[in-house]
């Protein structure tokens, strides 16, 4: 059994004296006797208002610069009266800002959303590296727009699978892989709250809309020490805050699904609000196609989306946002057979749905002209139900049988983080937060009903649990060619009398070679105290999350990184290699499955490690005519269960040795764009059969297995396509997106089985094995329209 409390090791230890040297640098201490002025203040959208999160800003006269936080805040000291700032944000045209100092009160910097450019433009990089957040991926949404996407919906978290590093796992799956991690260790964030099931159509798209999202980003590789709680990745996703000006409408029309988003100041310039919806019909048009009086068959989703913000003061704001989406599959048959008497109807019906809730109330003030505070309030709720249900009636007599499988999970937590100007060098970040959390494992209820019968739930191993997490970090700039992020996160987790502690400390370094040249390095402790049991082969209703207990301990993962990145004039480059070594995974033992109501879970699973090693290449243009990316992965990721595979260790599940995408967005005249992307990837480690063997005496087949992962997938890779045509009129902006996904008709392999083949002796002792493979995606052609007003 693993000891439940985990103290700091005496690395832990070094880097917090280490990060404690640093917050008392005699030289920083120095510059800020010196008492230069500072400025502060917040970066926004000139058009609607909205607070930019992450615009990097760079002093002329010093070449210090700094990076707004998420809500736009930012805070440079200069040695002067005057001031001239350049700012700049993805997506938006670069600024310059002449400020007198003397003032004191925060400014607010506007930029322009960036235009269609025909003309190359070359913006030359500064002397100044902003610090370093290795693995750090930001997409504007309007590169996430311009993609091919499946059956014409974009989709914030497919375009995330573009990024080296990162597996979407089976083919048009919005799930993430990231760095040899399974889809449950990443930490996706909307509004700061926490989404445990972020997929729609049983994974094929994601429940963020992109029509109210502002920015995505993920990190992979240095997490600074404000994120926790996950080992592979962090999705970070705000909404757009609603345009303080003037109303603004839009809508989109695809093959699945329509939205519409409406936006708008409620006291202009003071308040505002958003509100968005979406839903498919693919329900109606499975009733359409199937029209007849056995069957009603159907699937759809939705998801809402509504924010409301408010300016209380020059230095306050308040926020309140909340999501709710929901997905529902029925499959519901009945036959009538009318030459009984009474008439026997057989009936069954089945279904499956699951839900996400989320709520964050945000309030952040500019407390000095050094210290911002931002203090949140968040809920969220998963909830998934499955139901099988039988029933055979004659008049008046019916008898039901059927099985319900429920799991859930709660989480209410309250949030605050403080950003203080330390000195010209040192922006310290520190924060609390403290969480609990209800997790509903699965509770199954066996149905047996003859005219009054009853219902007969199993026992469910209900948890709640506590949760304390701290942090404090330090970005510094300035230290001869150094600059870095060095942090310590703090976490404490207590379920049915157990306590977990952890001490996980951070570092980012980098060191400019030239201007545009630098070298990176990072190192991080990570540890997650929840775990998804999703074996494979089995659906949805199979995923169960699970607390950490007092004899299934948490997850942790040790990451290494060292890469090189280039920057200058629209063109980065960064290759980035990387060790992840993981403990206490979770996998179902051999034979065990969530069924079943003689053992809870614990007894289920067995515990174990995982390794992964890979280097990643990044290319990416922003600028110009033609923009566009290319990035490739070279990894390799083993798991390793003592009471799997004979204790030897194995490829994982979604382990790609080679994976590559292409993605280009050509832009024609100012109305016309096309754009495509090609992904490649190796083939996955499966497991199937290795043949039958038939007992002639019992006359019963049996199925062995030699070593977990003996197979591989053939490769995957498509090639997806859209051309754009974009329209102006008198009050309202439209664009018509002409699209094909997969445009070769390549069969890529959905699913993989083996059976046996057709014709085989049944006398034959060992049998040989038909390898079978299910295409799910074709060449889809597809047509949307989206339309602003």
């Amino acid at each position: 059994m693993r000891n439940p409390t985990r103290w700091a090791t005496g690395a832990d230890l070094a880097v917090c004296w280490v990060f404690l040297f640093l917050l008392v640098d005699p030289l920083s201490v120095s510059t800020a006797q010196a008492q230069p002025a500072i400025v502060q203040g917040f970066v926004e959208d000139a058009t609607s208002g909205e607070r930019l999160a992450f615009a990097t800003l760079t002093d002329s006269s010093t070449g210090r610069g700094a990076v707004a936080n998420r809500f736009g805040y930012f805070s440079i000291r200069t040695p002067g009266d005057r001031v001239t700032l350049f700012i700049r944000h993805v997506g938006y045209l670069p600024a310059v800002a002449r400020l007198d100092t003397r003032d004191g009160s925060a400014i607010v910097i506007a930029l322009s959303p960036e235009p269609i450019v025909l003309e190359e433009v070359l913006v030359a990089a500064d002397s100044l590296t902003s610090p370093p957040v290795l693995g750090l991926h930001t997409l504007p949404i309007a590169e996430i727009r311009a993609l091919p996407a499946l059956l014409g919906e974009a989709d914030a978290l497919k375009a995330l699978q573009l990024l080296p590093g990162v597996s979407s796992g089976s083919e048009g799956s919005a799930g993430l892989f990231v760095r040899g991690g399974g889809n449950d260790q990443n930490s996706v964030l909307l509004d700061g709250a926490p989404i445990y099931n972020a997929s729609h159509i049983l994974g094929f798209l994601s429940v963020f809309n992109t029509d109210v999202l502002q920015e995505v980003r993920m990190i992979k590789g240095g997490y600074p020490a404000r994120y926790g709680g996950r080992l592979s990745s962090v999705v970070d996703i705000d909404t757009r805050e609603g345009n303080l000006n003037q109303l603004a409408l839009r809508g989109s029309v695809s093959p699945i699904a329509s939205s519409v988003v409406v936006d708008g100041p409620i006291e202009k310039g003071k308040s505002a609000y958003l509100i968005g919806a979406r839903r498919t019909y693919l329900d109606a048009l499975f009733k359409q196609q199937l029209k007849n009086e056995t069957t009603d068959l159907g699937f759809y989703f939705y998801d809402v989306n509504a924010k409301v913000n408010r300016i209380l003061s020059d230095k306050s704001r308040l926020f309140l946002s909340a999501y709710s989406g929901k997905d529902r599959y029925f499959n519901n048959q009945e036959e009538r057979f009318r030459d009984t008497d009474p008439v026997l109807v057989e009936s069954n019906r089945e279904g499956m749905s699951w839900r996400n809730a989320t709520t964050s109330l945000r309030l952040t003030s500019l407390l000095s002209d050094r210290l911002f505070l931002a203090v949140m309030g968040l809920a969220s709720r998963y909830r998934l139900l499955t139901h099988l249900e039988e029933a055979v009636a004659l008049g008046a007599n019916e008898e039901r049988e059927g099985v319900r499988y429920r799991s859930g999970i709660d989480d209410q937590s309250l949030r605050a983080d403080l950003d203080f100007s330390v000195s010209p060098r040192h922006l310290l970040r520190g924060g609390l937060s403290l969480s609990r959390h209800v997790y509903n494992p699965g509770a199954m209820q066996y149905l047996s009903e003859t005219a009054g019968g009853d219902e007969t739930p199993v026992p469910t191993r209900r948890a709640t649990a506590a949760a304390w997490e701290g942090y404090v970090e330090d970005t510094f700039t300035g230290l001869g060619r150094w600059s870095g992020n060095l942090g310590v996160h703090t976490s404490a987790f207590r379920v049915e009398g157990t306590t977990f502690w952890s001490v996980q400390p951070r570092l980012a370094l980098q060191f400019a070679l030239a201007p545009a040249h630098a070298l990176q390095g990072s190192f991080t402790r990570m540890r997650q105290y929840v775990h998804l049991l999703a074996p494979s082969g089995l659906g949805l209703p199979t995923d169960l999350w699970l607390p950490s207990t007092r004899r299934v301990g948490p997850e942790e993962a040790t990451q290494a990184t060292l890469g090189y990145s280039y920057n200058r004039g629209g063109l980065s480059v960064t290759v980035e290699g990387y060790v992840k070594e993981m403990t206490g995974l979770l996998e179902y033992r051999e034979g065990a499955s969530f069924l079943g109501i003689d053992s809870d879970w614990q007894e289920k699973v067995t515990i174990g490690e995982g390794t992964s090693r890979g280097v990643e290449l990044s290319v990416m243009k922003r600028r110009g005519v033609t923009t566009g990316s290319l990035a490739y992965t070279l990894s390799r990721t083993d798991r390793r269960f003592a009471d799997i595979n004979d204790g030897a260790s194995f490829p994982y599940r979604y382990d790609r040795r080679h994976m590559v995408t292409v993605s280009f967005n050509r832009q024609l005249t100012e109305r016309r764009a096309i754009s495509g992307v090609w992904v490649y990837g190796s083939g996955e480690a499966i497991t199937i059969p290795e043949g039958w063997y038939t007992d002639r005496f019992f006359s019963e087949v049996y199925t062995f297995y030699g070593k977990r992962g003996n197979f591989r997938t053939p490769a995957h890779h498509r090639l997806d396509v859209a051309y754009r045509i974009a329209y102006t009129h008198k009050r309202s902006k439209g664009e018509l997106s002409l699209g094909a996904y997969n445009l070769y008709n390549r069969k890529n392999p959905f699913y993989i089985y083996a059976e046996r083949p057709d014709g085989a002796d049944p006398h034959t002792a060992i049998e040989p094995l038909a390898i079978r493979q299910l295409s799910l995606f074709p060449v889809i052609p597809s047509v949307a329209y989206r339309i602003v007003f």
